[in-house]
């Protein structure tokens, strides 16, 4: 079998056309070729796309040039200096020495970053695939045995990248790998068809084709990243393609997890951003965009981090009881509701657990429209409107609490038929009663208002892994976790309390979801117990944990890191905070150097190693003295040069 040779500027690709051989070009059309050339279309059509991608990729996008190995994989020929090695042949036989006709493309890394590729020489064997594109999902596809040609080009583009990527680093197992080139692919070539190529779904409305079709391609056990790569389109969209090369520049050297790679680059100059936020809003357009039913997207389970990157883990269907909804950190969950009645209001409710959002997307028409929700919500029902409700969990965030154990977050959703609205006066007491459980809420209104108070009982429980302090209370025998909203999101009242009907509850805390509980005031008669609540904002939900018994104690573990060098934070870990302890930093003569005054529900207090002046300190020996607490509450501290 003779091995013929292309060299184009950056690259040279080895292939064979002979009439006989697994590895010739198969197809009269890719083996023939173009008018007033003398190598094969399908081998032109390659090194054109290569090089078309090395200008995108390189020259234009600033990334780092593919790194050549010191020779081919399969023919193991050696390349001039200076030329990238390609091989085109039968993937399969090569690589997996076996016959199937199922590898478009392959770039093999080595160790130093170096890399060659491997390109199909049988797409015209492949036959025809499709995928569903448009919310109503329209198939779109291509037949490989006439689109041989963008098919080459996309795969062409697509292996680039990955040379590209493996000069920065060589770590296949992370979702942004494969994601990120396909999109790239799309970038090299907008116009291509492949099964591999994303589009906008719906003009005005940044999506993803709807891949329900391509299960038995990309199944829980195949490289379901490509699901992923309508994130890495949106981020190229929004931000542009600088700041995913950001993104893989800070992949070099030893990297932290993608996760933290995206948080940082995002959270800089000029973005201004962050995951979390983009993993909201992207979890809203791809709402709108998605198919109206049977949508179920295929997992990425094969990747360790593949859950931080949003998945859809399926369908919402509509229910009148609580829907319990476990997220694990960058999973979202749409529930895509068409169903109405034009006659009546209902309620939308929703109780997350810390960290977790809520969007609300709507089609009407020609009309559109998006809000982010804290709570339940009052839903005025339309029958031509389409609503998509986008559950996501960005994962740890300031916002989480502290001390959680746990990535994952909670969230219960479910609908029921709205009561009549509470019409309240300015200045005049309202007394509310809940007719569920009978508890009372009573107050004076801030403002004329029309309103719909909401309890809801023992729906929302803590997680010990997720919330430990507010587990240590509505965990105990007898404990309970209430919260309390208006689903209008307009009441305000002044002299606020809360009567429930159940009696010795002497622990309560109060929050507003996010992991910070201060304590209240109740008072046990009998059978009910009542909460000060003083003035009270229902604009956002508040939760009231509550059980039988005293407050937990206050107590303190050892700080860390203990020695720690100059300049660096020192953390003082704290559980059950209540106000009132105080954190006390004294130099080695005794004297005051900072006091840090704790807020009922932190987990940790962090000396920044800087005197009530915002001085640094100098290194040498310091002392910690906890006030009001129990446990670690004093000790010694070293901070080194």
């Amino acid at each position: 079998m003779s091995v013929s040779s292309l060299q184009t500027t950056h690259f040279i690709l080895w292939y064979t056309s002979g009439s006989i051989g697994i590895d010739t070009i198969h197809g009269a059309a890719p083996k023939a070729p173009l008018a007033g050339d003398n190598v094969p279309a399908l081998v032109r059509t390659a090194a054109n796309a290569l090089e078309t991608a090395w200008h995108l990729y390189v020259d234009s996008m600033g990334y780092r040039p593919p790194k050549p190995a010191y020779q081919g994989y399969h023919w193991r020929k050696i390349p001039p200096a200076g030329k990238y090695p390609v091989e085109i042949c039968q993937i399969d036989s090569a690589y997996f020495n076996s016959n199937d006709a199922s590898y478009f493309g392959l770039t093999i890394p080595y160790s130093d970053g170096s890399s060659s590729m491997l390109l199909a020489s049988d797409l015209f064997d492949f036959g025809r695939w499709f995928y569903d594109r448009d919310v109503d999902g329209g198939a779109q596809g291509s037949n490989y045995a006439t689109d041989w040609a963008s098919v080459m080009q996309a795969t062409a583009s697509h292996e680039e990248f990955h040379s590209v990527q493996f000069n920065y680093e060589t770590n296949l197992g992370h979702f942004l790998f494969e994601s990120s080139a396909v999109a790239m692919e799309k970038e090299a070539v907008p116009t291509a068809t492949d099964y591999l190529a994303f589009a906008d779904s719906d003009p005005g409305v940044k999506g993803i084709c709807d891949l329900t079709d391509l299960v038995p391609i990309l199944s829980a056990s195949g490289s379901s990243a490509y699901a992923h790569a309508w994130y890495v389109q949106q981020i190229l969209s929004d931000f542009g393609s600088t700041m995913l090369r950001k993104v893989w520049e800070s992949r070099l050297g030893s990297p932290p997890s993608i996760k933290t790679s995206l948080r940082t680059v995002l959270g800089r100059s000029p973005y201004n951003s962050s995951f979390d936020t983009t993993l909201g809003r992207y979890a809203l357009r791809l709402g709108l965009s998605g198919r109206r039913t049977g949508w179920l997207l295929p997992g990425f389970a094969s990747f360790s981090d593949g859950k931080l990157f949003p998945t859809l883990q399926g369908s919402l269907p509509k229910s009148g009881s609580p829907v319990k909804i476990a997220l694990d950190s960058g999973a979202i969950q749409e529930w895509i509701d068409t169903t109405g009645n034009p006659t009546a209001d209902r309620i939308v409710d929703w109780i997350p657990d810390a960290g977790a959002g809520l969007g609300h997307a709507w089609k009407d028409g020609s009309a559109s429209g998006s809000r982010w929700l804290r709570g339940s919500v009052r839903q005025a029902i339309s029958a031509t409107r389409q609503d998509v409700w986008s559950v996501f969990n960005p994962g740890p965030q300031a916002a989480l609490v502290a001390t959680a154990t746990s990535e994952g977050s909670n969230s219960w959703l479910w609908t029921t038929t709205a009561p009549a609205r509470t019409t309240v006066k300015a200045g005049q007491n309202l007394t509310w009663r809940d007719p569920g459980s009978l508890a009372t809420l009573s107050g004076v209104p801030a403002a004329d208002t029309a309103c719909t108070p909401i309890l809801h009982t023992d729906i929302w429980k803590p997680v010990r892994s997720e919330d430990p302090f507010a587990y240590s209370i509505a965990g105990r025998t007898g404990g309970h976790a209430f919260v309390l909203e208006d689903a209008d999101q307009l009441l305000k009242l002044q002299g606020a309390q809360l009567t429930l009907p159940f009696g010795s509850l002497g622990t309560v805390w109060t929050g507003r979801g996010d992991g910070v509980w201060a304590s209240a005031k109740a008072t046990s008669t009998g059978s009910s117990t009542t909460i000060a609540l003083d003035s009270l904002d229902l604009t956002v939900p508040i939760r009231i944990l509550a059980a039988p018994g005293t407050a937990p104690i206050t107590q303190a573990r050892a700080p860390y890191p203990n020695p720690a060098r100059a300049g660096a934070s020192i953390v003082f870990p704290i559980s059950a905070a209540q106000a009132g302890a105080v954190l006390e930093i004294l130099s080695a003569d005794g004297s005051t150097v900072r006091r840090l005054e704790t807020a009922p529900g932190v987990a940790n207090v962090t000396w920044d190693v800087r005197n009530g002046s915002g001085h640094r300190v100098k290194p040498g020996v310091y002392w910690y003295v906890w006030r009001g607490v129990s446990g670690a509450s004093r000790g010694e501290l070293l901070i080194a040069d």
